[in-house]
């Protein structure tokens, strides 16, 4: 319980942080891709609101990786689709881009503009040694620990890239 507090303040600092947008408090939890989509647009639809968004479906993962029985849905899940890539959106299945749904509407798609995509050559985050594929890739091994180090790092990323725009205001 202490754990999803944290990382409700978290989001909720993250969100209503210099965001004229925002609407109140998020609850952090992962949600499909169309009501990520929706809300970005509704925030704005800029830079801040797909890095705020991505923030947001880290933190809705980190509620899925933190709960035992959350967890083993999470890779039961994955391994009954086989393939993340070819998985029905969340609550039924789970992308990994799920994770990225607000990254990518906002550059529509174009990996080459998403501030992701430009640290990983180009390459779209469909590949499974790029920053979201990896995160379907721990899934699919069970691999808990080393999910949490790498959402650490992808958090630290989308953080980094929020304090540029912030500066560059």
């Amino acid at each position: 319980m202490k754990l999803l507090k944290r990382l409700r303040a978290r989001v909720d600092a993250l969100v209503t942080a210099g965001d004229a947008g925002a609407r109140g408090p998020v609850d952090p939890r992962l949600l499909p891709a169309r009501r990520v989509r929706q809300r970005f647009r509704e925030r704005g639809g800029d830079s801040r609101a797909a890095l705020r968004g991505a923030l947001e479906q880290l933190a809705g993962l980190r509620v899925e990786l933190e709960d035992d029985a959350r967890w083993a849905r999470l890779v039961r899940m994955v391994h009954e689709t086989g393939d993340v890539w070819n998985a029905e959106d969340w609550p039924r299945g789970f992308d990994p881009l799920v994770c990225a749904a607000s990254l990518c509407e906002h550059v529509a798609f174009e990996c080459a503009r998403c501030p992701i995509g430009r640290r990983q050559g180009e390459r779209s985050c469909a590949h499974p040694q790029t920053a979201y594929g990896r995160v379907g890739e721990l899934v699919r091994e069970g691999e808990r620990a080393a999910l949490r180090a790498h959402l650490d790092q992808l958090e630290g990323t989308l953080r980094e890239e929020l304090a540029a725009l912030d500066v560059g205001r």
